[in-house]
């Protein structure tokens, strides 16, 4: 019986040692040899490379989709966390110092390596998206650029097409005199109200002038102010003592020589306006310009001459 027993604890022992022998050979089996670390190292060197390039290209990226960028952020904690978990150690058995980590089974660093991997492709995957979104917006920034560039254009004709129109509907609301003549004139011999013309600066009495208002169905028909301006270089020609009188020329209050009241209703119909000079009044040898303006708009030029 004794003897059976001290088998029995025999067979024990040598099975507990047979265990610690297996699990050890198990362990020592796993351990990575010098050409399966440096292949591990290898994967994980390009793996590191990828997510490098894959950084890299992130910090270049514009308009970024913030949900994106918060995923991408999260991995980036991930990986660099993972990076510390992975522990490259000398193998070399002939080493004289220990390593400060222990030895890792060649099946956790592949593990590791692994996990590293899904990670980086991962983060590759969602830069490639948004990678692709930012192309899309900046090929969507430069279409919409262009069509408001071509919308400008468009608006800047139109607007020049507009400025036109109103030019065209100004100048068919306004009256124009054809064939406007200034003649200075005095009176003729013996007779108080027979006048003939006079190019002699000292025998003026009176400048006559005439024309012909041309047909316009667009203004509205009633009587019709015009002025005239009779000036000598930059100076008005008027009657010397009299209050002086002027009309509105876009908003500017204009002298004027002389005025005429006409009524006009649509067809064309003559043009005549008188300015008597005054005893006061000295016309000078030289050339003379009269204008003629109505609502505003100049519509009839001439010029005459004295001696």
């Amino acid at each position: 019986m004794k003897l059976k027993k001290i088998l029995l604890a025999s067979f024990a022992t040598a099975a507990v040692f047979a265990g610690m022998f297996t699990t050890q050979s198990c362990k020592n089996g796993d351990q990575p040899t010098k050409e399966e670390m440096a292949a591990l190292q290898s994967q994980y060197d390009s793996i590191i490379t990828v997510y490098q390039n894959t950084m890299a290209d992130y910090k270049n990226l514009e308009n970024l989709n913030t949900d994106q960028a918060k995923k991408v952020d999260s991995l980036v904690y991930v990986i660099e966390h993972k990076k510390t978990q992975y522990i490259y150690v000398n193998n070399d058995p002939n080493a004289t110092t220990q390593p400060a980590q222990p030895v890792q089974s060649k099946s956790k660093l592949q593990r590791q390596i692994n996990d590293l991997q899904s990670e980086v492709d991962n983060l590759n995957r969602i830069v490639n998206d948004l990678r692709a979104e930012n192309q899309r917006l900046k090929e969507e920034n430069e279409k919409m650029q262009a069509d408001l560039e071509q919308a400008n254009g468009t608006i800047s004709t139109q607007t020049s097409e507009i400025a036109d129109l109103n030019q065209k509907l100004v100048n068919a609301r306004t009256l124009l005199i054809n064939d406007l003549t200034a003649t200075p004139e005095k009176k003729k011999c013996g007779k108080s109200n027979k006048f003939k013309s006079t190019n002699k600066s000292g025998s003026v009495e009176r400048i006559s002038i005439s024309g012909k208002i041309l047909p316009n169905t667009v203004v509205d028909p009633g009587t019709k102010t015009f002025y005239a301006r009779i000036t000598k270089g930059s100076n008005l020609i008027t009657n010397l003592g009299a209050e002086p009188k002027t009309f509105d020329m876009d908003g500017v209050d204009m002298l004027y020589t002389a005025e005429q009241d006409v009524e006009f209703y649509g067809q064309g119909r003559n043009f005549n306006m008188i300015w008597r000079k005054s005893n006061a009044t000295n016309l000078e040898p030289g050339v003379y310009t009269v204008t003629v303006y109505n609502a505003g708009n100049e519509v009839g030029k001439t010029n005459f001459t004295l001696k």
